[in-house]
Order: structure tokens, then sequence, then C-alpha cells
């Protein structure tokens, strides 16, 4: 996948709400709820926070799914990204942590 969107973040202040909406958005568009989009906003704003600026995010939609990749420079952000990920089934490559969405698997009601 190409990347889609790519952001900066050099603002402490107003870097992440725009990393939290801009991944929010793209959540939304892979085909996650509004709840867990927003949720997923949130965790996002809270890594950057937690890591710190200057930070690098790269968001590359495809047709069911959509990839985020956050990279930095500071020693040990990786670590404190994952650890800010929690539970969110986010992987550490090489040189960036990334978040693999997709589109939740319909439920159909069997009767």
């Amino acid at each position: 996948m190409k990347p889609t969107v790519e952001l900066e973040i050099l603002d402490e202040h107003a870097g992440p709400v725009v990393a939290r909406h801009v991944c929010a958005a793209v959540a939304v568009k892979v085909g996650l709820g509004p709840l867990a989009a927003d949720r997923l906003g949130t965790t996002i704003e809270h890594v950057v926070r937690v890591v710190g600026c200057p930070m690098h995010l790269t968001v590359s939609v495809g047709a069911s799914e959509a990839v985020i990749a956050l990279t930095a420079d500071s020693p040990g952000w990786q670590a404190a990204a994952m650890a800010a990920l929690g539970d969110t089934q986010a992987s550490r490559t090489h040189s960036a942590v990334e978040l693999r969405l997709r589109r939740p698997p319909l439920a159909v009601a069997e009767g």
C-alpha cells in the first residue's frame, strides 16, 4: 500500500490532537464503528504524548485495511509506544511501530 497520509508531529500541544483525528477518520474509513474509531484516536493521541515530539505518522489505506506507522528518533521511543498501545496488537519493526486496522467481519444471525 502506498502512504495515504504523512504527518510530521512537531508541536507537543496540537500534534497529538491532530494525530488523534487523522487516525479516527482512517478507522471509520476502513469500517470500524464510531466508538472503536474514537478509542483508537484516543490511544494514538496518548502514544504521541507519551513518546513526545518530534514523531512521524504514516497512514496507508487499502480497500479493507489500513496501516498506521509511527516513527521517532528519540532513544527508547518504541518501548514507550508499545507500552502505551497496550492490547491493541501493535507490532514493532526495526524502525517503526505499526498498527493494522481491518474491517471487522459481519456477524450473521441465524434463526
